[in-house]
């Protein structure tokens, strides 16, 4: 499992994405080569690969938070819990987050698990449960 927030985890500015993505702490019994490769993949696949060795001072808010999915899915998890994932996005980073999104559950068989109170963003799903109150009124 892996979760992801509406404010991604401040990226190091000193760091491009490689380097934060692949925290060794994260892959202790992984040889070098492979999670090297994982990262490298994980940043393509959200669309980075040509900015991965930007600063985080250089990239855009949504390019950020795609360095925190390709973050978030590059121990392979089953499941990602995303809490607001676009809230910080302006509605084309938004749709390109959730173009990312749909790959990934495509290529990487994950689920994700994502709160929102964007009506546009819910149309991609394909499943929605609404929440009044604390208690789930429709799904």
């Amino acid at each position: 499992m892996s979760a992801l927030f509406s404010r991604p985890t401040p990226l190091c500015p000193c760091y491009p994405p490689t380097r934060t993505s692949n925290c060794r702490c994260e892959w202790p019994k992984k040889p070098r080569g492979e999670w090297k490769s994982r990262v490298t993949a994980c940043l393509e696949l959200v669309g980075l690969g040509k900015r991965m060795h930007h600063r985080p001072f250089e990239m855009s808010g949504g390019e950020q938070q795609r360095v925190a999915i390709a973050k978030a899915i590059a121990h392979r998890p089953s499941l990602l819990l995303a809490d607001e994932p676009t809230a910080e996005l302006d509605s084309q980073m938004a749709a390109q987050v959730m173009a990312v999104f749909r790959e990934i559950v495509r290529t990487e068989n994950v689920t994700i698990c994502m709160t929102t109170h964007d009506t546009t963003i819910m149309e991609v799903a394909d499943h929605v449960y609404e929440m009044v109150d604390g208690v789930f009124v429709a799904g």
